[in-house]
């Protein structure tokens, strides 16, 4: 997490153009400005630099057992400025996994991903519940008590999920007719498992869209503009692997909404108002 320090906004005089920024925090807290390390905070708790007035400055915290939690309160005494840390205990979690990479999450929360037993992902510290995800497995969650300064190894065993595609669609019907509403069909296809696959549009009058798709494990996403089809049901099937699934859909051109019309009207309208000021003296 990152943090503005808006030193031209700061109303201090001071000859040398410069400011001294005291920042209070946990000991062995790394402070880094502009991505750049600019030190340490001391066994006082507190670290001293010097920054140029009239610049903006990106300040963020960060330590092997610390994490920046919220916004700093920021404050002027004399001629410093006081920067108030607000950091939280953290622990590490190391995933002895039979597949790598593994996704951490924490409380719901996406916390980084690790490729060998030796890497590790920081975490707050307490009673945190872990799930831990492999593409094309079944998920692992584990309650987990995680200690501040503390590696804690979490073994995991993963399960190779079996072969499925599901089908979704982003809507039962659609309206290719060009007022920007509703004018494409998204058609989800998630897969447990990497595999070629056939994508095949059928209506009434036959096949109106063939395409041979790379499915990746998870979420694969593939619009339909409709092009070529005309009003009526369809039946789209995707076949990979030997499964098929399929699902039906509607084209429906008959109502016109004009949002086209009234989104260009209003972007000309906002564009004449702004340059107004231009023509009036």
């Amino acid at each position: 997490m990152k943090f503005y320090l808006l030193l031209i906004l700061i109303p201090i005089v001071v000859v040398s153009g410069s400011v001294e920024i005291v920042f209070v925090g946990e000991p062995g807290v790394s402070i880094y400005v502009n991505a750049s390390y600019v030190g340490t905070i001391g066994s006082d708790g507190k670290l001293k630099i010097s920054l140029t007035i009239g610049s903006r400055y990106y300040v963020s915290a960060d330590g092997d057992w610390f994490v920046q939690v919220g916004e700093p309160d920021v404050v002027k005494v004399g001629e410093d400025v006081i920067v108030f840390l607000k950091v939280a205990k953290a622990s590490r979690i190391r995933v002895l996994s039979n597949v790598y990479p593994v996704s951490v999450f924490v409380d719901g929360e996406f916390y980084g991903r690790v490729e060998s037993p030796q890497d590790t992902v920081k975490v707050l510290s307490g009673y945190r519940n872990v799930v831990l995800k492999a593409e094309g497995f079944k998920e692992i969650e584990k309650k987990v008590a995680l200690e501040w300064k503390k590696i804690v190894a979490i073994p995991a065993d993963f399960e190779k999920l079996p072969k499925d595609l599901k089908l979704y669609l982003s809507s039962d019907t659609f309206s290719p007719n060009g007022d920007w509403y509703e004018d494409t069909l998204k058609i989800h296809i998630y897969s447990t498992f990497s595999a070629t696959a056939l994508l095949e549009i059928k209506g009434e009058d036959g096949i109106v869209l063939e395409k041979e798709l790379h499915l990746e494990v998870g979420d694969n996403i593939f619009e339909w503009d409709g092009k070529g089809a005309k009003d009526g049901e369809y039946t789209i099937r995707v076949k990979a692997d030997g499964i098929t699934r399929e699902k039906k859909v509607r084209i429906d051109r008959s109502v016109y909404t004009y949002r086209k019309e009234m989104t260009v009207l209003t972007v000309l309208l906002l564009l004449s108002l702004a340059a107004l000021p231009l023509f009036v003296k």
